[in-house]
């Protein structure tokens, strides 16, 4: 049974640069968690073919679909219904569902709301799937490309992709990124073979379905976008470099990588786990946690940095990680963090120090802190950074100690 924690499958896959002119669209597949059953036969799947509702399609949906299944080698029910929408929302209108305490993302000052793009398609369901305006009026070749990429999603219902893949990923936001990446890395690469195989090659499809085409996306990104894309360039390079065919995926959904550390890295399925970070909350304050605590991993912390810093400088502080904890609390409306990051060694924890402390002041429009957050970071140990940040009270008044290693005492 697959854990009914907000799965969040984002499939952000095309990022165009058309006629000198920069600009992004974004086809999201996405669902707010599991469904009931198995989703492996859709329960009013029409014997003519797919449904197609709202409109005219430029393509035929029944060819994509059997073309993705011949692609994967599997013989299974199609969609029920094809929605063509009157309007780019997804199903709550939000292209980020499933962020944990959004608060806290907004206080780095990776905000949301900076560019999410054109919203083309989702899936609400393993029997639904739904396109936008944006897709349909970007041209033939489109269309079929995101429904190649949404129909490889339906397929993943159908052989139980997200059952594997999310009963071995923690329960954290690092391990459910490390999870979303695989699935929609996989459906980014089968719909690049798609295109492959079946557009021509100066499509505008083909130019933007491509792994060079998605580092090049987000690497011009920023804020929550940046964090989105590089959740799917590098599920796409970790699928590449796992599989030779589309039709080897099912390896690849039952051994996911258990961090979005070995998923950058590349590390093999099971041959490391983070070392343990036990952040210990004590104080009869008025400070109240409002979310859970949870890791957040490298990817994260990669793409914090890259918001502001050269890639290679992003790349260079969050290497070495080797564990995190995120604690989110308030008193009242007001909001504070605490991050514990517990790197490799000091050399490491010391540059992502001087890393975060140039992100912090790198803003076009002066330090974070003009913003009204108030930052303090400490080194409670040499491999230990931890961050307090938020309300100008919160960072005064709470107190970090480590008086052992890999355990941080946050006094409120």
């Amino acid at each position: 049974m697959v854990r009914r924690t907000a799965v969040a499958a984002l499939s952000i896959a095309l990022l165009l640069v058309l006629a000198g002119c920069g600009g992004s669209q974004v086809t999201t597949a996405r669902w707010d968690h599991s469904p009931d059953g198995d989703g492996a036969t859709s329960p009013s799947s029409d014997p003519d073919g797919i449904e197609v509702s709202g409109g005219n399609l430029s393509v035929d949906p029944d060819a994509v679909w059997e073309r993705v299944l011949a692609l994967r080698g599997l013989d299974a029910d199609p969609p029920s219904l094809l929605f063509l929408d009157d309007s780019g929302e997804g199903p709550d209108g939000s292209l980020s569902a499933g962020a944990p305490a959004p608060g806290f993302r907004r206080a780095l000052g990776v905000d949301a709301a900076a560019g999410n793009g054109t919203l083309l398609g989702y899936v609400e369901s393993p029997y639904i799937v739904h396109l936008t305006p944006a897709a349909t009026a970007a041209g033939p070749s489109t269309v079929e490309y995101v429904l190649a990429h949404e129909f490889v999603h339906v397929t993943q219902f159908r052989v139980g992709a997200y059952g594997s893949v999310y009963e071995v990923v923690p329960e954290s936001h690092d391990g459910e990124t490390a999870g979303g990446a695989v699935t929609e890395g996989a459906a980014e690469y089968v719909a690049i073979r798609y295109v492959d195989r079946h557009l021509p090659a100066n499509s505008s499809a083909a130019r933007r379905a491509n792994a060079t085409a998605w580092r090049r996306s987000y690497l011009n990104a920023s804020g929550e976008r940046r964090l989105s894309l590089m959740t799917y360039y590098f599920g796409l390079r970790h699928v590449d470099r796992r599989v030779t065919g589309p039709a080897d995926l099912d390896a690849v959904y039952r051994t996911p990588p258990r961090t979005t550390e070995a998923l950058i890295h590349g590390d093999a399925p099971g041959s490391r786990y983070p070392p343990s970070l036990t952040v210990d909350r004590r104080g009869d304050g008025e400070w109240e946690s409002v979310a859970e605590p949870t890791r957040m991993g490298e990817l994260f912390v990669r793409g914090v940095l890259g918001t502001e810093l050269p890639e290679e400088r992003a790349a260079a502080g969050a290497d070495g990680w080797g564990n995190d904890r995120r604690l989110a609390l308030a008193d009242g409306d007001a909001r504070g963090y605490v991050w514990a990051l517990r790197f490799d060694d000091g050399a490491n924890a010391t540059e992502f120090a001087a890393a975060f402390g140039a992100y912090l002041n790198a803003t076009d429009g002066g330090p974070r802190e003009a913003n009204g957050v108030r930052f303090r970071v400490e080194r409670p140990r040499p491999g230990l950074v931890v961050l307090v940040f938020g309300d100008g009270s919160f960072r005064s008044t709470v107190s970090v100690d480590a008086p052992r290693e890999r355990y941080v005492v946050v006094e409120t």
